[in-house]
């Protein structure tokens, strides 16, 4: 390998760049060979992301090998997930460790027996420690039972963005009391992005009822700009649509269970419908021949403001096929309606789409039924020069 390249080097950053965001791993590899100089700088790319897998133990022994050699290169690495299933290696807690420069991190477990309180008490250490990383700005946690989510994601954090994905709440920690009081106050932690899937409600609503000493809240959601929700029950969704966003411009909520709509989004303040831009609605189990097949989200967005700066809804509507539905044409055309009845002037993207679920009804008079509301029941939508329209219909074979 020659220690000396010919080219300038910023052409090899950039090089080293463009292989990394196509996601070329063994070029990039390849191309750290050539010389010493493209070497140091491909590196940077090359563990900028790292897998810990405790049971893949090879792996996570030759990277701690690698860092008794080579300590710099955990300053390479931004990006880390770890799968903290038994058995778990003792390295691990020396690697997570030596990692300062953490900007992301993903945590999961995919056994669903195993629980926080199971992990060995330097591996849970060693994530608190690395949750606390002042360059970390995005957590992402998924299937972690028994997780103290309130101890931990504390301030002082300099986190942006979090996930949750069936997070239940600490054990102990119930609706009736979910105001913990810090010991001491802090800069509150400043979200921007807030994800919380599959039966993660209550574990949220106890981290932002968190209060300070001097009474302010632990999380502050004012500057919130993306916020995406899994409706397990509408109590959760109220409590998170009542908050004073400032500033939201993504809104995605998935329905389940047949759960109405009617009451959500008209619960929420004036200014935060001002402010939003895009709109995505999952709406599962439609069913009923004389049910709203929307839910009631065509009220919903009857209570929008007319300065309303709303540009792209989405809504998926997810029928059972051996289940009745609404086929008719008033039902369908009140999305129609409300959508150009003058309230969302700068909206210029609309998609429905219909997902059809077959189990083992072959009849498909309802798949018909559906297409044919393209024809008539959206006409002002479909001739709008200013709105692009889709209206789709699909059939999910299970």
């Amino acid at each position: 390998m020659d220690d000396k390249t010919r080219l300038p080097l910023d052409i090899l950053y950039t090089l080293a760049e463009s292989l990394a965001i196509s996601g070329e791993l063994s070029s990039l590899k390849a191309a750290s060979l050539t010389c010493k100089d493209f070497h140091r700088i491909c590196e940077s790319h090359i563990f900028a992301e790292v897998d810990l897998t405790p049971e893949d133990r090879p792996v996570i022994e030759r990277f701690k090998k690698l860092l008794d050699t080579k300590p710099e290169v955990a300053t390479f690495v931004h990006v880390v997930r770890v799968f903290l299933d038994p058995p778990h290696s003792p390295d691990l807690p020396i690697i997570l460790s030596s990692m300062k420069a953490i900007r992301r991190l993903h945590l999961a477990i995919r056994s669903p027996s195993v629980a926080w309180t199971e992990i060995p008490p330097l591996v849970r250490s060693s994530i608190e420690t690395a949750i606390r990383t002042p360059t970390l700005t995005h957590l992402e946690i998924r299937t972690l039972d028994q997780f103290p989510i309130t101890q931990i994601i504390a301030p002082p954090l300099s986190l942006t963005s979090l996930v949750l994905y069936s997070v239940p709440p600490p054990p102990g920690l119930y609706s009736d009391d979910l105001s913990p009081t810090l010991a001491l106050s802090y800069r509150a932690i400043q979200l921007r992005s807030l994800t919380i899937l599959h039966l993660s409600m209550g574990a949220c609503l106890a981290l932002i009822s968190q209060k300070q000493s001097d009474g302010s809240p632990a999380v502050d959601l004012r500057q919130l700009e993306v916020l995406n929700i899994d409706m397990e029950d509408k109590e959760g969704l109220l409590r998170l649509l009542l908050e004073d966003y400032e500033r939201l411009k993504c809104l995605s909520i998935c329905v389940n269970r047949n759960v109405p709509m009617s009451g959500t989004l008209n619960a929420m303040k004036r200014h935060t419908k001002e402010t939003l831009q895009s709109l995505s609605l999952e709406l599962h189990d439609v069913v009923g021949e004389d049910c709203d097949p929307f839910l009631g989200l065509c009220e919903e967005l009857n209570s929008f403001p007319s300065s309303s700066a709303l540009r792209r809804i989405n809504v998926q509507l997810f029928v059972m096929d051996d289940c009745d539905c609404s086929t008719r044409l008033e039902d369908w055309s009140a999305f129609d309606e409300v959508l150009q009845g003058g309230k969302f002037s700068l909206l210029n993207d609309v998609s429905l789409s219909v997902n059809i679920v077959r189990y083992w009804n072959t009849d498909t008079s309802l798949e018909t039924k559906l297409k044919d509301l393209a024809k008539s029941a959206f006409s002002r939508l479909k001739h709008a020069d200013e709105i692009q329209f889709r209206y789709l219909v699909f059939v999910h074979t299970e």
